[in-house]
């Protein structure tokens, strides 16, 4: 079971640097080992991943990124969609191209996985799954349906950075300290 006081435990110890790490090995542990994590914010989008090294090289040298139908059709906040090849009768709207993409990804041990978009968070997109039979897959993400959104959020909110204030912004936050009124 989830154990989101763990968590949020193990990234208060972490640097940010370490947080993708704490995450890996906390989702492992449930049994979620292969994790993309998409955070298409302000800063422009980036990808993490538990994938080695070669499989990310492959993904990359094969353009994948162009033809993954995760972003267009799975990212869906607060609406968990399964995604992989292990549902892929399921997506009869799928182009060839984008079935190569999911049946590449399973290959690599990634046929079961689910999308995770937390409701307050739609620019944090997350493919969680597992080397683990689908049907197990299945009961994981039903098992956690509700804490594993809001695992994400904390990992994504420890990742990104905290924007710093403005001058003004800490007279004013020193002012509201101090019980005075500002404007």
């Amino acid at each position: 079971m989830l154990n989101l006081k763990r968590l949020s435990d193990s990234l208060r110890a972490a640097t940010s640097g370490q947080t993708w790490q704490v995450l890996a090995g906390y989702s492992a542990d449930l049994g979620f080992d292969r994790i993309i994590g998409h955070d298409l914010g302000k800063a422009g989008p980036t990808v993490q991943s538990t994938f080695d090294a070669d499989w990310l090289a492959y993904h990359q040298d094969r353009q994948f990124a162009r033809n993954d139908p995760f972003l267009a059709y799975c990212c869906r906040a607060g609406q968990p969609t399964a995604t992989g090849a292990a549902y892929l009768g399921e997506y009869g709207y799928l182009s060839d191209c984008q079935r190569s993409v999911i049946r590449a990804a399973g290959d690599a041990g990634f046929d079961a996985r689910s999308s995770v978009v937390p409701p307050d968070q739609p620019d944090c997109a997350w493919d969680i799954g597992s080397s683990l039979p689908h049907r197990d897959v299945g009961a994981l993400r039903r098992e956690m349906r509700q804490t594993l959104p809001l695992a994400l959020r904390m990992v994504t909110q420890h990742i990104r950075p905290t924007p710093r204030l403005t001058e003004r912004e800490n007279n004013e936050m020193r002012l509201l300290g101090a019980r005075k009124r500002v404007q």
